[in-house]
C-alpha cells in the first residue's frame, strides 16, 4: 500500500485531479487528498520510529558501558587479593610465613596493602 500511496507524493494532487475533473467528483477528490496525507502520516511516524530505536541503543549501550566499568573496576581491585590467596593456597613447602605464629596476621596485612596500593593506582589514574 505504501507504493501506491508513494506514487502519488510527487505529483500534485489538485493538478492530477484538474484532467479528471469532468469525471471525478468532490468524493473522490477529499479521498486522494486524505490518502496522500496518511501516507505523509506513515512517513513521519516511520521517521519517529527510528528516532526512538536510536535512541533507546543509546541508553542501552550507556547502561553496558556503566556496568563493564563496574566489572572492570572490581576485577581490578580483588585480582591482586586472588593472586596472593591462590599462592598461599598451594599448600607447598617453602611458602613464606607457613612456620611463623604471625604468619596469617603479615599474610592478612600483605593483602590489603596490596588492595590499599590498587585503590591509590586506580584513583591516582583517574579509573575510580
Amino acid at each position: 500500500m505504501r507504493r501506491h500511496i508513494g506514487g502519488t507524493r510527487g505529483t500534485d494532487v489538485n493538478g492530477l485531479l484538474a484532467d479528471w475533473s469532468t469525471k471525478a467528483d468532490a468524493t473522490f477528490r477529499r479521498a486522494l487528498q486524505r490518502l496522500d496525507a496518511v501516507g505523509h502520516d506513515l512517513d513521519l511516524v516511520q521517521v519517529r520510529a527510528r528516532l526512538l530505536q536510536e535512541e533507546t541503543v543509546a541508553h542501552v549501550g550507556e547502561a553496558t558501558n556503566r556496568n563493564i566499568y563496574f566489572l572492570s573496576v572490581v576485577t581490578a581491585l580483588l585480582l591482586p587479593i586472588s593472586v596472593i590467596t591462590g599462592v598461599f593456597g598451594m599448600n607447598v613447602g617453602g611458602l613464606p610465613f607457613l612456620q611463623s605464629e604471625s604468619g596469617f596476621a603479615w599474610t592478612m596485612s600483605l593483602m590489603g596493602a596490596t588492595l590499599v596500593a590498587t585503590i591509590f593506582i586506580l584513583r591516582w589514574r583517574r579509573l575510580l
